[in-house]
């Protein structure tokens, strides 16, 4: 009988050293993607300061267009307004391409905290199934 425990023991050690081995592996990955999301973090900071830049640059633009455009009011051709007209939407369509960028790389920024969250909370439920809330990882 008393053999029969031991073996049963031995057992669930075993099982043991493997959900502990996995809960490590997933304390792993939590710690890359947590790495992941702090680039991602900061490669969205320095895009929003880009966008706000190119944003200022732009109304900067259209300020001095307006200044040049009322100067040159009854001096300029059709086709100097063109060309003006031309470089502001240059200037909008490179502005919104920055915002597009931006937009998808919160989206994707929103996946990956996602998927850091679930893992937190798997790693918490398996650690409170195993009793093992105190693992410290190295």
């Amino acid at each position: 009988m008393n053999a029969e425990i031991i073996k049963k023991l031995d057992e669930h050690d075993g099982q043991l050293e493997i959900i502990a081995r996995t809960v490590l592996g997933h304390t792993e990955k939590l710690g890359e993607h947590g790495r992941i999301l702090g680039e991602h973090s900061r490669i969205l900071g320095e895009h929003s300061k880009t966008l706000d830049r190119h944003t200022r640059i732009l109304e900067d633009h259209t300020e001095r267009l307006d200044r040049i455009e009322q100067k040159m009011d009854g001096l300029a051709t059709k086709n100097d307004h063109q060309q003006i007209l031309n470089a502001i939407d240059n200037l909008v369509k490179l502005s919104e391409k920055r915002d597009h960028e931006t937009v998808a790389l919160t989206y994707n920024l929103r996946i990956v905290d996602d998927k850091v969250e679930k893992h937190e909370k798997d790693i918490s439920q398996i650690k409170t199934t195993l009793g093992l809330g105190q693992i410290v990882s190295g």
